[in-house]
């Protein structure tokens, strides 16, 4: 990977990093038909950050990227992701956040369509969105949280890793020293 970045604080309230560049990708070996899984795209990473109030943060992101498609062995696909969430302080002890995000995953290597036999490439939308509640007392070795998010996948496949909607509700204890 080649890149370059800023950060810019425009305000004390406001502040946007970037960096952008060459990313390649060797995977070292082709998929089950022979195709060269390697490749080299434009990557970027985008965050800002505004603290409209005390009280309220709102954050940003967009990104993407080359990762191995785990799900399918030999084959490789590029990421886009994007999100956008608020979080808002109750109190200093209370923080309520939620966010909304989109991903797009395009595989690289051809896939099989289980229906057709086809090979086809692939293309996987996920849209999702989180509510968090986390209580950050004054004692410092620790933070509870209360979250539920729900996740939607579509996809121009419907093989073992089809579309699918989900919903999850995690309770959590961070313990720190």
């Amino acid at each position: 990977i080649v890149r370059g970045g800023l950060l810019y604080e425009a305000t004390k309230k406001t502040a946007v990093k970037a960096s952008a560049g060459v990313e390649s990708y060797d995977f070292g070996n082709t998929s089950p038909l022979g195709e060269d899984l390697n490749t080299d795209i434009f990557s970027y990473d985008i965050a800002a950050s505004w603290q409209a109030t005390e009280k309220i943060l709102v954050e940003a992101m967009a990104r993407n990227g080359i990762q191995p498609a785990a799900q399918y062995v030999s084959n490789t696909k590029e990421i886009t992701l994007a999100s956008l969430g608020a979080s808002y302080d109750i109190t200093k002890s209370w923080i309520l956040s939620l966010a909304g995000s989109w991903r797009y995953d395009d595989y690289i290597g051809k896939i099989e369509d289980p229906d057709t036999g086809a090979l086809q490439s692939k293309h996987r939308r996920l849209y999702g969105g989180r509510l968090r509640l986390d209580y950050k007392p004054s004692a410092k070795f620790f933070d509870l949280y209360a979250e539920t998010t729900y996740e939607d996948s579509n996809t121009n496949i419907q093989d073992d890793y089809g579309n699918y909607d989900q919903w999850r509700i995690t309770l959590g204890l961070a313990l720190r020293y």
